[in-house]
């Protein structure tokens, strides 16, 4: 089977499961024997329908994805260019087929296992502060990825370790949120509470936009890393992790209120090192994760605003949609849960990470894209396994 890749583009920060999904899909691909070249028959762009520009001639497979109830208006006609749309997820397939009679499958996304292994988690020693109870955050500075749900979630679990605890118990519990800043103009992240005496004072803010490469201790127990990290180091130090891969297994539990995905990359990574994770079941997520791999919340349907850029790379509102809200207050009560029976937990971590290496790899990921080409298009892989 020969075809034409006809889209590769690198991003961070905003962009990262893009750029992680054509490089990983590409080379799992080549594995199984795929050529690519540009005057092929058939021409695969793994991307947003509005950088979607067909070759003439060809057979134009779009590989798309949308997070929200309803696509953009301007989305609705780009997508009559393309021959076959394929998505990750069965929301997916769903929302785009009401805009379309262009046929629509599934290709799941993947994980790449041989990195993201299982890792071997215990619960800390109490007595330890030097060793506090890890949970963690991990996506872009994007609203729809819910950093604002974990933030407003932290101020409320740290207010209930006071009420039951008092604050001397804050130091035994931290909260990691890593995502990757390239430059200034990636949105600000805002951890702005502390608490004096029980109360929560005059609020602290982080008012400046975080630049790349920092990392910074917030309010006292909160971790905020902007760098740009690779997926693994050699020379690991758990205590201050140096890769993507380093973080995961540092945390505890991993937080992931999202409000829409087109598959969920980084809650996948993380469950593919075991790590017990909270998650809000819509969209994506629900397709490789339910309770007996993590823990689902509760949520509700709100209006969300989707932000795009024009020419002059001024941001204008492109859509306006509805997507998932999960309760933060469901949220603390998961993540006092997780912590008050972490054996539980440790055994959803377990599934979660065997099910992943089941049915989501980059490989599995390949070959149904194989199949569906094939089905299509009647190109065929010589010696398919």
């Amino acid at each position: 089977m020969t075809i034409n890749w006809a889209v590769l583009t690198h991003y961070i920060g905003i962009g990262y499961g893009y750029s992680t999904h054509q490089k990983r899909l590409s080379e799992a691909l080549l594995r199984a024997g795929v050529k690519f070249d540009k005057d092929a028959d058939v021409a695969v762009h793994l991307t947003t329908p509005d950088c979607f520009t067909p070759v003439p001639g060809k057979y134009n497979i779009l590989y798309t994805m949308y997070e929200c109830q309803t696509l953009p208006e301007k989305w609705q006609k780009e997508i009559q260019q393309a021959d076959l749309i394929v998505v990750p997820c069965k929301q997916n397939k769903y929302l785009f087929e009401r805009y379309t009679k262009i046929p629509v499958e599934i290709c799941t996304e993947g994980v790449e296992t041989d990195k993201y292994l299982y890792h071997e988690r215990h619960f800390p020693e109490p007595w330890n502060r030097a060793n506090p109870f890890v949970f963690m955050w991990f996506g872009a500075t994007n609203p729809r990825k819910g950093y604002e749900h974990v933030i407003a979630a932290w101020e409320k679990f740290n207010l209930y370790l006071f009420k039951n605890y008092g604050n001397c118990e804050r130091e035994k519990f931290m909260l990691i949120m890593k995502t990757t800043q390239e430059s200034d103009r990636e949105a600000t992240v805002k951890v702005d509470f502390r608490y004096e005496n029980g109360q929560i004072a005059l609020k602290d803010t982080l008012k400046e936009t975080l630049k790349a490469e920092r990392v910074m201790k917030v309010a006292g127990n909160v971790l905020v890393d902007t760098r740009r990290l690779p997926v693994i180091c050699e020379n690991e130090n758990q205590k201050s992790p140096e890769s993507l891969v380093g973080y995961y297994n540092a945390a505890h539990c991993f937080l992931f209120p999202t409000r829409g995905e087109g598959f969920g990359l980084t809650l996948a990574e993380a469950m593919s090192t075991g790590c017990p994770v909270i998650y809000t079941p819509w969209s994506g997520p629900v397709d490789f994760c339910d309770e007996t791999t993590g823990y689902p919340l509760n949520f509700k349907f709100s209006p969300v605003r989707t932000i795009g850029f024009d020419e002059e790379k001024k941001p204008f509102i492109s859509n306006e949609s509805t997507a998932a809200d999960p309760s933060v207050e469901h949220l603390v009560r998961r993540m006092i849960q997780v912590y008050k029976d972490y054996d539980k937990a440790l055994q959803k971590g377990k599934r979660a990470a065997q099910r992943i290496r089941d049915g989501f790899t980059w490989d599995i990921s390949a070959r149904h894209m194989i199949k569906i080409i094939q089905k299509y298009t009647g190109e065929r892989l010589e010696a398919v396994a």
